[in-house]
């Protein structure tokens, strides 16, 4: 099923390759999280679902993961499916490990400018239903979001290792779609 998921046709970023490079993120802080099972089931469901244009997709990934969880523990449940929300990027997690699940989310934006500037092309490819006007304003607003943040990273394991690099490759792309 998440195999399928991520291998759908129109993915061109949220796709396994995302995935692997969370979980690459994972491995580096599993011994920092408080539950890793949680965490891990998180990054492989925050993206399940991803249809462009769609503004609930990750709502609609932690549904399928409860749907596709249900026997499982409750608790277990709920901190998966509250961790997939958040990944929405809009509010502030409510746990240490929805801290860990946003920054692993978010750490391609402090990789190197190259690799930065391929996933900003790949997630653009994922909305072609936009005009370049509205990609530019919705990529600005969401881009200026997280630079209005004291710090991008909740953690400082993120905040140490990506918070410069991401900083700077944010600031070039905001110079760039002012342009």
């Amino acid at each position: 099923m998440l195999q399928a998921a991520y291998g759908e046709p129109h993915r061109h970023y949220h796709d396994m390759g995302h995935i692997e490079f969370c979980l690459a993120q994972f491995d580096r802080v599993v011994d920092r999280v408080q539950s890793p099972a949680a965490v891990e089931l998180a990054i492989w469901f925050h993206d399940v679902v991803h249809q462009p244009g769609n503004t609930d997709n990750e709502v609609a990934s932690a549904a399928l993961f409860r749907e596709w969880a249900a026997g499982l523990d409750p608790a277990l449940v709920d901190a998966v499916t509250s961790m997939i929300v958040d990944t929405i990027h809009r509010d502030r997690p409510s746990t240490a490990d929805g801290h860990y699940v946003v920054d692993i989310d978010l750490a391609s934006l402090g990789q190197s400018w190259e690799s930065f500037q391929s996933a900003s092309e790949a997630l653009r490819l994922e909305q072609d239903d936009l005009s370049p006007a509205a990609y530019a304003a919705a990529q600005h607003a969401f881009l200026d979001g997280l630079m209005t943040r004291p710090k991008i990273y909740r953690t400082p394991y993120f905040q140490d290792r990506y918070e410069g690099t991401a900083r700077a490759n944010i600031n070039r792309m905001l110079k760039n779609v002012a342009a």
